[in-house]
C-alpha cells in the first residue's frame, strides 16, 4: 500500500475575502491518495467533502498534466469529469473506463446565506460518476511510478 499526500495547499495563492479563507481552508484539511494493489482511494476535506475508491483495473490512463494558471482548489466538476485539488501544481490525469463511482459531500451553507433552489440543489450531497479525475499529489512521478507496477 502507498500513501500519497495532496500538495500543499498554499492560501496566500488564493485571493478572496478572509472569512471565506477560513472555510476554504477548513475544507482543505485531511484527505489523501492511498494506492493498494487492487484500488485508488481518494479523499479531500475534513470533515469529507470527496470520497472516491476506484479499482485499479479501472484506470485505463493516467498522465501528468501542465500546473493550472488560475488559483482554483477544491472540488470541482460535472459530467464525469472532476478536479479535487489543493494546489495547482503537481497535477495527475486519471481516465476511468468503465467510469468509478464517487461521493461529494459539500460544506454546508452558512445560515446568513439566501440561497435559491438551484444553489441548494447544486449543494447537496450526491453520488458522481467519474470518468476523469484531476488530482494534485506531493509526488506525481513517484504516485504513477506505483500506479504502472
Amino acid at each position: 500500500m502507498s500513501t500519497f499526500g495532496f500538495e500543499p495547499f498554499a492560501r496566500q495563492d488564493l485571493n478572496i475575502a478572509e472569512t471565506l479563507g477560513r472555510l476554504v481552508d477548513a475544507g482543505m484539511s485531511g484527505g489523501g491518495v492511498t494506492l493498494t494493489p487492487e484500488e485508488l482511494h481518494v479523499t479531500l476535506g475534513e470533515p469529507t467533502l470527496f470520497d472516491a475508491t476506484i479499482p485499479r483495473s479501472s484506470i485505463a490512463k493516467a498522465e501528468r498534466i501542465p500546473d493550472l494558471k488560475s488559483a482554483t482548489r477544491g472540488i470541482h466538476g460535472a459530467f464525469g469529469k472532476w478536479l479535487v485539488n489543493t494546489s495547482s501544481r503537481n497535477l495527475v490525469r486519471l481516465t476511468m473506463k468503465p467510469p468509478a463511482r464517487a461521493h461529494v459531500h459539500p460544506l454546508p451553507l452558512l445560515p446568513e446565506i439566501k440561497a435559491n433552489r438551484v444553489i441548494k440543489w447544486l449543494m447537496r450531497d450526491r453520488t458522481i460518476r467519474l470518468r476523469q479525475l484531476t488530482i494534485s499529489v506531493s509526488s506525481p512521478d513517484e504516485f504513477l511510478a506505483s500506479l504502472k507496477s
